[in-house]
């Protein structure tokens, strides 16, 4: 290959690195190297709120202010001072693409509640490193089991839940817009769990 045709190439290659959904395993690594997982405040609201409201209206679902999505109004009151965990994705810049929270429910029953992802930084791994900080966090605290409501419209957060090991079970969501309730039992191994998801 001449000297010309190689920078060319390499030019191309690394200009499609930068195209909005392609990205190659290095570029990702890359990516998710800029980004920090932090615990949220209620000086983050608006943002998470933005993240939330985007996603959902990405898919043609509605945030509810009035109803299950009125816990973003105080985090730290709603997830944290309850003995659950909020976290975000913040990039270098500390802007806010992604957002995770659990809760107590009882019984040795955390839920999880507003995973989500804003598609620029979706298909990166970030999902999954969410999930695995979440469940982490569960199992130290001392609980048995995860459940989670979704909606089959989200098909990304679907396939990484099933994947996870999440398995359907028969009670009524709370939120409108989900169809579906998922538990996942937590006695299982750490490296069951983290085996399951791959």
């Amino acid at each position: 290959m001449s000297r010309k045709w190689y920078y060319l190439a390499k030019r191309t290659t690394a200009r499609i690195r930068r195209l909005p959904g392609v990205w190659c395993e290095r570029g990702a690594e890359a990516y998710n190297r800029t980004m920090r997982f932090r615990s949220a405040t209620n000086a983050d609201t608006a943002d998470i709120r933005r993240v939330a409201s985007t996603v959902l209206l990405e898919y043609g679902l509605e945030i509810d202010c009035g109803g299950v999505d009125t816990d973003l109004d105080d985090v730290e009151a709603a997830y944290i001072e309850t003995g659950g965990v909020f976290e975000v994705i913040e990039t270098d810049e500390g802007r806010i693409v992604g957002t995770g929270g659990m809760v107590p429910k009882g019984d040795g029953v955390a839920e999880l509640r507003k995973m989500y992802l804003l598609r620029e930084a979706r298909g990166k791994g970030l999902g999954k490193t969410m999930l695995d900080r979440l469940i982490r966090k569960a199992k130290s605290a001392g609980f048995h089991r995860v459940e989670l409501e979704t909606t089959g419209v989200l098909t990304e957060a679907a396939g990484l839940y099933k994947r996870y090991g999440f398995r359907p079970i028969h009670r009524e969501p709370a939120a409108s817009r989900c169809d579906q309730a998922l538990a996942l039992d937590l006695r299982k191994s750490a490296a069951q769990l983290s085996k399951t998801a791959r």
